[in-house]
């Protein structure tokens, strides 16, 4: 099992398969991979002394749905293995998450580090991540999060039938279309 791409986002989601698998078939067979995953991910997080986990080996970004994949696969992995350092690899993880990708200003998560665009995916994914309890917790409203996302990055968009019929469809765009100052588009990722 390979990834040629070496970004912290789709390696993880790698390591949620291999998981997965532990789980379904009883063998543990490919959790070593899922914990050379985490092992690289902690090995990110450590060159960020705020505790968010970089786009990868070769970048300085960091991505906010990226740090929400490594804090729900840290703490799948803390229940497999029952590892500490994945649970506390998880709780730096959140830290990060509250105290520098949240905005409290606006009820929403940034993009990233010192990247406050919308990411719409990010922010949906918050609450699969953290999940609401741990949100309260912790002050955050993921009713908010979900208002902010209706009113910035809901649309709508024509669509043409191959019969020319016009169609009227609503769903939600990656970003905030009028910030980036383009046509709306109905994002189809999630």
């Amino acid at each position: 099992v390979s990834e040629y791409v070496t970004h912290t986002g789709p390696n993880i989601f790698i390591g949620f398969a291999a998981i997965k698998f532990v789980e379904s078939t009883g063998k543990d067979k490919y959790l070593s991979l899922a914990e050379d995953i985490a092992n690289w991910a902690i090995k990110l997080q450590s060159q960020n002394e705020r505790g968010a986990i970089k786009g990868g080996d070769n970048v300085e970004w960091v991505s906010t749905e990226h740090n929400l994949d490594a804090y729900a696969f840290f703490g799948r992995l803390y229940e497999v293995t029952k590892k500490e350092k994945y649970k506390e690899a998880q709780d730096k993880v959140l830290k990060w998450l509250i105290k520098y990708a949240y905005n409290r200003g606006i009820h929403a998560f940034n993009r990233g580090e010192n990247d406050a665009h919308v990411a719409t995916d990010a922010n949906v994914l918050s609450i699969l991540s953290i999940g609401p309890k741990k949100m309260y917790e912790n002050k955050i409203d993921p009713e908010k999060i979900l208002d902010f996302i209706e009113k910035r990055c809901k649309v709508q968009v024509e669509y043409t039938r191959p019969d020319n019929t016009v169609l009227l469809i609503e769903g939600f765009d990656f970003s905030d279309p009028r910030i980036l100052r383009r046509k709306p588009v109905i994002s189809c990722e999630w």
